[in-house]
C-alpha cells in the first residue's frame, strides 16, 4: 500500500514539473513573439518612413531616385528637380519648383518656354561651370569649349533630414585632354513646400597635372 502511495505521489509530482516547464517555455514564447514583432515595427518606422498608416504611400523626407537616365528628388513627395548627366556638356538640375509646384528656371534650351529668348544655351537652369581652366573654357557651348563629364555617383542617399548626390567628374578640353576634375555633394534639405534649401559644395582637384583657375567673369555658381 505504501509503494503504491509512492508511486501516485511521484507520479503527480511529474506531472506538475511537467506543468510548470510548460507554463515557462509557454511565457518565454509570448515575450520571443512580442519581441520579434516590435523588433520588425521599428525596422518598419526606421527603414520606411512613409504615411502608410495614414492611407497616404509617400515617403517622409527627400527621395532620390534614378528615372530615365536622370536623378529625380522629391520632397515629402513633392517633385523639386530632376539631375541631368548624361550626354550633356555639363551636368545641371532641371526644371528647379519652388512654392506651389512653379518652375524657378527657365526652360530653354532644355525645352520650348512661351515667351523665353533663346540666348546664352549654355545656361542650363540651376549648374557649375568656369571659364578659364588652364586657358581651357568649360563654361560655354562654343566650338572651342570643354565639358565637364560625369564619371561616376560616389555617393546617392535619400533620408527624412536630407537627400545627398555625390559624384565625381572630368574636365575634359577641346582636345580630349583631361584637364582635371572635381567632386561635387549636392546636399537637398527636408523644409516646408514653401521653401527649399540646396548646399552645393564643390572640390576642384588637380588630379591630371597641375591646375590654373583664371580671373574670368564667366563662371561659376549659376542660377537662370
Amino acid at each position: 500500500m505504501t509503494h503504491k502511495r509512492a508511486n501516485c505521489r511521484d507520479l503527480f509530482v511529474a506531472k506538475l514539473q511537467n506543468f510548470f516547464i510548460i507554463c515557462i517555455m509557454y511565457f518565454h514564447l509570448r515575450l520571443f513573439i512580442r519581441s520579434a514583432c516590435l523588433a520588425v515595427l521599428a525596422a518598419f518606422i526606421l527603414f520606411f518612413p512613409t504615411g502608410v498608416l495614414g492611407g497616404e504611400n509617400v515617403f517622409k523626407g527627400v527621395l532620390i531616385s534614378p528615372v530615365d537616365g536622370k536623378l529625380r528628388v522629391e520632397i515629402n513627395g513633392e517633385f523639386f528637380t530632376e539631375y541631368h548627366y548624361q550626354d550633356v556638356s555639363r551636368p545641371f538640375f532641371y526644371p528647379v519648383m519652388g512654392p506651389e509646384g512653379h518652375a524657378m528656371t527657365r526652360n530653354w534650351p532644355m525645352a520650348e518656354g512661351e515667351g523665353e529668348s533663346h540666348d546664352h544655351p549654355h545656361h542650363r537652369s540651376f549648374w557649375y561651370a568656369h571659364g578659364d581652366i588652364n586657358g581651357h573654357d568649360f563654361w560655354s557651348e562654343s566650338d572651342k569649349a570643354g565639358t565637364t563629364r560625369h564619371v561616376a555617383f560616389l555617393r546617392i542617399t535619400s533620408g527624412r533630414k536630407s537627400g545627398v548626390i555625390k559624384t565625381l567628374n572630368h574636365l575634359v578640353a577641346k582636345d580630349g585632354k583631361i584637364v582635371g576634375s572635381d567632386v561635387r555633394t549636392m546636399t537637398i534639405h527636408n523644409r516646408p513646400s514653401s521653401e527649399r534649401v540646396v548646399d552645393f559644395d564643390i572640390e576642384v582637384r588637380a588630379s591630371h597635372g597641375e591646375i590654373v583657375m583664371g580671373d574670368t567673369k564667366e563662371g561659376s555658381m549659376a542660377l537662370r
